[in-house]
Parts: C-alpha cells; sequence; structure tokens
C-alpha cells in the first residue's frame, strides 16, 4: 500500500485480500467492519477540517472588522481633539490679535493726545510771542516824546526787538526759545505771580534779560518754564509731563546732563502713575532720552537699568519703543556673556 493511494480502494483491497486469505466468514466480516469504521472516522475528520475552518475564518473576518473600527474610532478621537487644539489656538490667536490692534491704537490715540498738546503750547506760545512783541513796540513808542526829532527814531530803532521768528515755532525747530512760560507768553506780567513761581533754572537778572530782548543781534532769549498748579498722574512740578520736553532740550544743549537727568526721571514717574491709573502705554520719550544720555556717557548699568525698566511697562507699537526694546536685548545678551 503506498502513500499516495486511495484509502477506499486500499480497503478494497485488504478486503479482496481477507476473502482470498481468510475464507472464513468471521475473519471477512471482521474486515469489512473495520472497512466502515475507517470510512466514517475519514468523514468525521473532513466535516471537522472544515468546521474548523470555517469558524477559524469566522474569527479572522470579526477581528478584522473590530480592528478596522477601532482604528476608526481612534482616528475620529485624534480629529476632534485636533479640532479643539485648532480651535483654541485660533481663539488665542484672535484675541492676541484683538489685543495687539487695540494697544496700537491706545497708542495712537496717546500720541495723537501729546501731539495735541503740543500744538495747543506752541499756539499759545506764539500768540504770546506776538502779543508780547507787540507789547514791547507800545513801550518804546511810549517814551517817543511828541517833539521827537530823528535821532531820537533813530535811538529808537536801535533798541527795537526783532519780531519773532515764527517759522521756528511752527517746525518745531526753536531750540533756546522752547519752552516758554505760557503765563508770561500770554501777557500775565504780575510781579507777584512771577515771584512765587521759582523756575528749574537760573535765569539772567532782569536787567541783563531786558538789554539781550532789546538788542536785535542777541538773538532769542530762553525763558524758563515755571511749575505750576497741576496734580495727579502725569503732573510733573505742577504741570502736564509733555510740556517739559522744552526744558529738558534746553538743559542738555547747554551741558546741564544731571540737571536733564533730574527732570526726566520725574517725566518717567509721571507717564509711569498715568499709565497705571488710565491704563494706557507709557510716553517712551523720556527713557529714550535717558537711555542717549548714559550711553554718550559710558554708564552702560545706568542705560541697562532704564531700558529694563521701559520694557516692563504697558507699551504702545513705534519706532522708539523698538529701539529701546532692541537696546535692552543687546545689553542683556552682553551681560550674559
Amino acid at each position: 500500500m503506498s502513500l499516495n493511494s486511495d484509502p477506499a480502494e486500499d480497503m478494497d483491497s485488504i478486503a479482496n485480500e481477507s476473502s482470498r486469505h481468510f475464507p472464513n466468514p468471521l475473519l471477512a466480516g471482521l474486515a469489512e467492519a473495520m472497512r466502515s469504521a475507517a470510512e466514517e472516522f475519514r468523514r468525521r475528520e473532513v466535516e471537522r477540517c472544515h468546521v474548523e475552518s470555517t469558524e477559524n475564518i469566522d474569527r479572522l473576518v470579526t477581528r478584522r472588522e473590530e480592528g478596522a473600527g477601532a482604528l476608526r474610532m481612534a482616528a475620529e478621537a485624534d480629529e476632534a481633539a485636533i479640532m479643539e487644539w485648532s480651535k483654541a489656538r485660533l481663539d488665542e490667536v484672535r484675541v492676541a490679535t484683538d489685543d495687539q490692534v487695540a494697544q496700537c491704537f491706545e497708542g495712537l490715540a496717546h500720541d495723537q493726545a501729546e501731539i495735541e498738546r503740543a500744538v495747543e503750547l506752541r499756539v499759545a506760545r506764539a500768540e504770546g510771542l506776538a502779543r508780547q512783541f507787540e507789547d514791547e513796540l507800545a513801550q518804546l513808542f511810549e517814551q517817543l516824546p511828541d517833539d521827537a526829532d530823528p535821532t531820537a527814531f533813530a535811538s529808537l530803532a536801535s533798541q527795537m526787538a526783532s519780531p519773532p521768528d515764527f517759522a521756528l515755532e511752527v517746525d518745531g525747530r526753536a531750540d533756546e526759545t522752547e519752552p516758554q512760560d505760557i503765563e508770561r507768553a500770554l501777557g500775565s506780567q504780575s510781579a507777584a505771580t512771577e515771584s512765587s513761581n521759582q523756575p528749574i533754572t537760573t535765569d539772567p537778572i532782569p536787567e541783563q534779560q531786558a538789554q539781550r530782548q532789546l538788542r536785535p543781534d542777541s538773538g532769542p532769549v530762553h525763558v524758563s518754564l515755571s511749575p505750576g498748579t497741576l496734580t495727579g498722574a502725569g503732573a510733573v512740578r505742577g504741570r502736564y509731563f509733555p510740556e517739559w520736553y522744552g526744558e529738558v532740550d534746553w538743559l542738555r544743549t547747554t551741558g546741564r546732563e544731571a540737571d536733564a537727568v533730574a527732570l526726566l526721571l520725574d517725566i518717567v514717574y509721571a507717564t509711569e502713575a498715568e499709565s497705571r491709573a488710565e491704563g494706557g502705554p507709557v510716553a517712551p520719550r523720556a527713557y529714550h532720552e535717558l537711555a542717549e544720555i548714559h550711553a554718550a556717557g559710558g554708564d552702560i548699568a545706568a542705560e541697562f537699568a532704564i531700558v529694563e525698566r521701559f520694557s516692563r511697562q504697558n507699551r504702545a507699537q513705534g519706532a522708539v519703543q523698538s529701539q529701546l526694546l532692541a537696546r535692552w536685548a543687546f545689553l542683556k545678551k552682553s551681560a550674559k556673556r
């Protein structure tokens, strides 16, 4: 019997051989029974194999479907998480955008307010200079007698002050002429008021000041800004802090750096107080000028201190602000080396 032969044929051959070799009916019956049992065993084994194969295939298909469903649920959960993250980021970007836009417009409003105050100051100064020039001419002509001769007119002409240069006021190029005391420029010449207001700088004595005003070639005279009566956030020595920038320019022009630094520090305190009170950005000019003074004097520690102080304030957007922050970052990086 070969390994590749059919079992049924093998059983038939065994039965035939048995009938030939075992003519005994008992032996022939036993051979036939064994053949039937083998056939039944073969059938049952084939059926069991088919059943187990079908069950195994069904389990594999079920497992595949369950795995695909789990992967689909995981992907949907990841998609939901990504959408939530994206929505949160969009909300953050939207809020940051709104804040930046609001800060830009707050800075714009603040700068516009400073410009309006500066323009009002220059308008008042120009009106006061015109009135002062008119009053000086009136006083000179009052001294002219009715029977004056040409010599008197020549003497009067030599004493006549030069008209104010209004172009300097409009263009903002005046150095020694700003800031003027507005009360004096508007014609308030009360002796009591002038004696009670102590200026920041030492002015020429009245006689020297009058002589300089009467000489056409002497140039404009600087009149120091006197303290006022304003109080509250933003006030410096009784006045709104932007009014003192002209005094700072004059102090720096005349080499009085220490006095300029003291006044600029007062302006820094005032703009920070105003920022805290009103919630707006600080004015950057005083920080910038202090940084310039310290840098020019080689005091890097003082320069770093003022630009670092500015970096902690509520700031608007602008070129001066960017310069201060860039200088602060540079000095901070240099200090770490």
